[in-house]
């Protein structure tokens, strides 16, 4: 008789764009958010080690254009990660993602924190990550993309299994950048 498989925890990865996103525009000399979620977990390989990732590519926008019709539908997104199926019932633990990492711009993240904290309660570990510095010819920023390292603590928090005394409170969204 075979072993039965265990299945992966499935870690969720929202691109919204800011910086972390970015790259300098050769023309405009600006920076302008040009990366895609894919782009970003790729440069992540041990992200993969937690789990199954989903990427969802919500948006690729400056945080600073970040508005509250924007957050609205984020917070529907996560309830909707972490609440009910389809037909209304109770997802399982099973069916829950074991975190989510939201991509973000570092201008709004506590902006989009506290909104997600207060409109989509849950237990699951929402952590926002950003970057001050993205990928291209200033001054700090990276000469080319080397993936998103400093998401490890976005990764350990998104992929913690709580306690058994944890297990009834929410983590509420957290934030994480370099």
């Amino acid at each position: 008789m075979s072993e039965p498989t265990q299945r992966k925890p499935t870690i969720v990865v929202i691109a919204t764009g800011g910086t972390i996103a970015m790259r300098i525009d050769p023309i405009s000399g600006g920076p302008v958010p040009t990366l895609s979620g894919a782009n970003l977990v790729a440069g992540i390989p041990a992200l993969g080690d937690l789990g199954e990732i989903i990427v969802e590519e919500f948006a690729n926008i400056p945080s600073e254009q970040m508005q509250p019709h924007t957050w609205l539908q984020l917070a529907q997104r996560i309830r909707a990660l972490t609440s009910v199926d389809a037909a209304g019932a109770r997802l399982s633990t099973r069916q829950r993602p074991r975190g989510i990492i939201i991509l973000h711009g570092t201008d709004t993240m506590e902006e989009t924190a506290f909104f997600l904290d207060v409109t989509a309660p849950t237990d699951v570990p929402v952590v926002l990550t950003g970057a001050m510095r993205g990928v291209g010819p200033r001054p700090g920023w990276a000469a080319q993309y080397r993936g998103c390292g400093h998401c490890g603590r976005s990764r350990q928090v998104a992929a913690r299994r709580p306690g058994r005394d944890e297990r009834q409170h929410s983590f509420g969204a957290q934030g994480d950048q370099n």
